[in-house]
């Protein structure tokens, strides 16, 4: 009885597991979204921006901020429960200028939704929470968090899930404007920055001249990349460079940061 129940057990299993594969047709909703997404993909391609990265780290996921050497006058950032000193917010993080007197932070509530938030510290107690107004007007974006305030007070970096991005968590800069109190519209700032996987946390010490961003992409359950690169002043693309297409997509992937080092002398 046991030989035949042995035998007969791979027969049923690999019967079921036919069943269960069978390929269940997508509506034509679901291939127009498929087609727009690997539109936006190839376009964000074609649009890589030239940035030479010096390094890149694999570190464990819930220290990684650890490994972000900012200049203290580029402000400080922070797990919200870390800096608030509570334990309710695991996944927020807050970002504190160089004055300490400034924060712009991430808050999920109840139900799951993360928006960005700011206050401000009058030397005893920080003022109640603000939401950051235009960053989600039209629900394009969702589960906003990651923020980095640059030290103009006015250019802002976080990344957020949505019809804007290309996989999980993106990149996005926005910019405050005085006359309507409101940030613009927020831009997706393409590859190599971003990728079908979840990138976040960039943020840019202008003094040292140096730039860090968190990925999971081609990382194990757990770890991230921390890419380590150079800002540059003005957006420069390798339009000009008569790339071919593997190589571009090499690049926009980061496939291997000694691509980008060009000559070298940066």
């Amino acid at each position: 009885m046991l030989l035949a129940l042995a035998t007969a057990t791979p027969s049923y299993a690999q019967k079921k597991m036919k069943g269960a594969t069978k390929a269940i047709p997508k509506t034509a909703a679901q291939q127009k979204a498929e087609k727009a997404n690997a539109q936006k993909l190839e376009q964000m391609v074609n649009a890589t921006q030239k940035v030479v990265f010096i390094d890149s780290i694999v570190v464990d996921k819930q220290d990684f901020l650890s490994h972000y050497k900012l200049n203290p006058e580029a402000g400080s950032i922070y797990r919200f429960n870390d800096f608030f000193r509570v334990n309710r917010q695991p996944n927020s993080y807050a970002y504190v200028n160089e004055l300490g007197n400034k924060s712009y932070y991430s808050v999920e509530d109840s139900l799951g939704n993360i928006r960005l938030f700011t206050s401000d510290y009058d030397g005893n107690r920080w003022s109640n929470p603000t939401a950051l107004r235009g960053l989600d007007d039209n629900d394009d974006l969702q589960l906003l968090n990651y923020p980095y305030m640059m030290a103009d007070g006015v250019t802002l970096y976080f990344a957020a899930k949505g019809k804007e991005s290309i996989g999980g968590y993106d990149i996005f800069v926005t910019r405050f404007d005085s006359q309507s109190g409101k940030f613009l519209k927020p831009e997706n700032i393409g590859m190599p920055f971003n990728s079908t996987a979840n990138d976040y946390m960039l943020a840019i010490d202008e003094l040292d001249n140096i730039g860090w961003f968190a990925s999971d992409r081609n990382q194990t359950a757990g770890k991230v990349c921390i890419y380590i690169f150079i800002p540059s002043a003005t957006r420069q693309t390798y339009t000009d460079d008569n790339l071919h297409p593997d190589q571009l997509r090499r690049l926009a992937q980061l496939h291997s940061i000694a691509d980008t080092w060009g000559d070298g002398k940066e």
